[in-house]
């Protein structure tokens, strides 16, 4: 969550005297956020160009073993999506009551993978939602595959076909559907 004191853990690294996170959105021009710190988290409450909710960013740390006078090289992407939930609180009365919306439901098979297809069925889709995007990258976060798919009365069920055109190796399957963004791990091993 972002606005709170949820925070976001890097690995820590001996000798590190700073971290620096830096949060971007490729597909959505330039945005940047670098956050410099002293130890090996950020919590996510700053005030200007706040993290927004439903949005997945890309997130790279790097250290400085000197104060911040040089820096190593960034370290590998991870995607980082902010879900601030959507949880109404209802006062009626001496009686509270939480009312709270289905949250979608992702599965993604079999996994590990051969490369060939992979079945997707996300369930509790917003009924608002005609299309689902489905994303995988890299490790480099490189966009490797890219598929807009029809849902239908809620529930996205298919077989995407990955033509045996991806290495063997680990990849980042996100998902968007509306407001809703997910992201699954996928290993493919031939």
């Amino acid at each position: 969550t972002f606005g709170g004191t949820a925070r976001l853990y890097a690995w820590s690294r001996t000798g590190a005297t700073r971290y620096q996170f830096e949060f971007t959105l490729p597909a959505e021009g330039n945005f940047t956020r670098v956050v410099t710190t002293t130890s090996q988290y950020v919590v996510l409450n700053w005030a200007q160009d706040p993290l927004q909710n439903g949005v997945t960013y890309n997130v790279r740390v790097r250290i400085s073993r000197d104060q911040g006078q040089t820096w190593c090289a960034y370290g590998d992407v991870c995607l980082v999506t902010i879900n601030n939930g959507s949880g109404l609180v209802e006062q009626d009365g001496a009686n509270a009551a939480v009312s709270m919306t289905a949250t979608p439901t992702l599965m993604a098979w079999p996994n590990p993978n051969r490369g060939d297809q992979l079945n997707i069925n996300l369930t509790h889709v917003s009924a608002d939602v005609k299309t689902v995007g489905i994303e995988l990258y890299d490790l480099y976060g490189k966009q490797v595959a890219v598929r807009m798919i029809a849902v239908q009365d809620g529930v996205l069920n298919t077989t995407l076909d990955l033509d045996g055109g991806l290495s063997s190796g680990v990849y980042l399957m996100r998902v968007v559907a509306g407001t809703f963004t997910t992201s699954e791990r996928i290993v493919i091993q031939r």
